[in-house]
């Protein structure tokens, strides 16, 4: 007779061998996260800078961090042009580098600072429309 019980054992053997699998066909996209925006990963050879600033309103929410680093602009562009749609992003801006997902919306901005490259983050989040807007 043909049984649908699974042993404990065998479910999560299951369900680890799915998550390992999600893993492995995810692209190495980066060992650390800033800190202020915890989901959008720094490339190698960048550091966040101390100084990051959160702003919430019932209008939505702003946070804006820095990143300083040996990286070059192309590499730093290339490496969020290729990691973050893995984490849902859309690029919607190939000259200010802009990236969309849902209500929330990516800038990126660079300079130099000291022979170093500078990333200026400005996540801007707007509320979700609801059916009370009108």
């Amino acid at each position: 007779m043909l049984s649908i019980y699974k042993s404990p054992q065998y479910l999560v053997r299951s369900i680890g061998m799915t998550l390992a699998g999600g893993l492995l066909a995810m692209p190495a996209i980066a060992a650390t996260f800033l800190s202020a925006l915890e989901d959008i990963p720094l490339p190698k050879g960048m550091s966040e800078t101390v100084n990051s600033v959160e702003f919430h309103s019932p209008y939505g929410r702003i946070v804006e961090s820095t990143a300083r680093g040996i990286a070059t602009e192309l590499d730093v562009q290339s490496f969020y042009s290729q990691s973050m749609p893995a984490l849902g992003w859309q690029q919607i801006n190939t000259q200010t580098l802009a990236f969309r997902r849902g209500e929330e919306t990516l800038y990126l901005d660079f300079s130099r600072v000291d022979d170093q490259l500078s990333v200026h983050y400005r996540l801007v989040v707007r509320p979700a429309p609801s059916k009370m807007d009108g």
